[in-house]
């Protein structure tokens, strides 16, 4: 039985129905809204059964941490790109993003590139995203228990149960979101009007 096979269309033109992988920021918005989506449903899980089974709890958070701080990353290099496109008319891909992991240097980037007059996301979902940076720095402490030296990456203790966390995660996510969204409706309507 296989799992995939080659057809004329790809799976990822399939999956990202509406858009062409021609055009990476819609490309990474909309898998960034797939990661995030699917952290919401881990976490709704986890708090509805797994976390009854104490012993695991605080491994079953992993998965989804990472699938939150993996969606941030994608919403944070769409920000950017989108950003690039409005100011600049500047549709390339940037080399600095090709293997740039770190939340903090993709927080600044898009912060520089930012085209608005407010801020981008709250104080609050800032301090968020720097925790999380904190936690996982090159996008792999929530993905391996160790390093190639066997030494653990996990310092850190879980602040309250997964229910707490996703609540103080959640408005980060659904900032970057809406930022994004954003970003797509202004620069459709001035590429309509031209």
């Amino acid at each position: 039985m296989k799992l995939f096979s080659k057809s004329p269309a790809s799976v990822l033109d399939i999956c990202l129905v509406g858009s062409s992988l021609q055009d990476p920021k819609v490309a990474l918005g909309q898998f960034g809204q797939a990661y995030f989506e699917a952290a919401e449903a881990y976490f709704t899980k986890m708090q509805t059964g797994l976390e009854r089974r104490t012993r695991y709890a605080e491994d079953m958070v992993f998965p989804a941490l990472f699938l939150f701080r993996h969606a941030t990353e994608l919403f944070l290099k769409a920000i950017i790109l989108y950003s690039r496109r409005i100011k600049e008319f500047d549709d390339s891909w940037p080399k600095e993003l090709v293997n740039e992991h770190s939340l903090k240097e993709l927080y600044e980037m898009a912060l520089k590139s930012w085209p608005g007059s407010s801020n981008m996301i709250s104080k609050e979902a800032a301090d968020v995203l720097a925790q999380l940076h904190e936690a996982d720095e090159e996008s792999v402490s929530f993905r391996y228990p160790f390093n190639k030296k066997y030494e653990s990456f996990w310092d850190h203790t879980l602040d309250g149960n997964s229910a707490d966390l996703w609540n103080k995660l959640k408005p980060l996510g659904e900032q970057l979101s809406g930022q994004l969204d954003g970003l797509n409706c202004w620069l459709s309507e001035q590429e309509a009007n031209q």
